[in-house]
């Protein structure tokens, strides 16, 4: 007859402690790689690398941009999570102000979140490549824990939904970023033409008007006392 295997007295808390470690860990989600497509992007507060603040949320069900005290509502949001260096982030940091400058007059807005790296190595990042879009520091923020595993990028749509992802970088992205954008900013003009329609206050050509197309800039809401 076998002798059946017994834990000396000295083992049990340990493989107590085991235990739980393991059942923390199975509690604790997975840090993610890139964003997920059709979820609404959450809500954000962080510094600029300028010092002054950035926010990102929700108000009345449109995307809303708060750089200090001047708030957008932009047509679309590019996020891109990236370190400060990394050679890829930094060719990446590049398509992406030729597409923000691009884009610019279509109510497209870019926001660089540094994840990684040092704050210091941040701001001499935005220098060299004389990026004129918004570039946040996040490395203790959420959104960091959260895409702990990747380099993300976001397309968010008016209503902060998610409408295109990916992670890493490769020579011919941006020409994914353009077709996101196109269909994004096509929605546009044809919501801005049904609208100016049903109103009857203007012509069926108003859909053109830069009026629509750039983002709306809106006085932020005081603070409460």
């Amino acid at each position: 007859m076998r002798t059946p295997f017994r834990i000396g007295r000295g083992w049990g808390p340990v493989l107590r402690g085991l235990v739980l470690l393991a059942a923390a860990g199975l509690a604790t989600p997975a840090a993610q790689a890139e964003f997920k497509v059709g979820t609404e992007i959450p809500a954000l507060s962080l510094k600029g690398t300028d010092g002054l603040s950035i926010e990102v949320k929700r108000d009345d069900g449109k995307l809303t941009l708060q750089l200090g005290n001047e708030c957008k509502k932009p047509k679309a949001l590019i996020i891109l999570l990236f370190q400060s260096d990394c050679l890829k982030c930094r060719a990446q940091l590049q398509a992406l102000q030729t597409l923000s400058v691009r884009y610019d007059k279509q109510g497209v807005i870019a926001l660089g979140i540094v994840h990684r790296g040092k704050i210091e190595d941040a701001r001499k990042l935005v220098k060299d490549l004389s990026l004129s879009f918004p570039v946040a520091t996040g490395m203790d923020s959420k959104i960091a824990q959260q895409f702990a595993s990747g380099d993300p990028l976001g397309i968010v749509d008016a209503s902060s939904k998610v409408r295109f992802a990916q992670s890493g970088y490769d020579e011919g992205d941006a020409k994914q970023w353009e077709r996101s954008l196109d269909e994004l900013v096509a929605e546009q003009v044809a919501m801005a033409g049904d609208s100016v329609r049903e109103r009857g206050d203007l012509g069926v050509g108003a859909c053109t008007s830069p009026l629509w197309a750039r983002e709306t800039i809106v006085p932020c809401p005081a603070p409460m006392h």
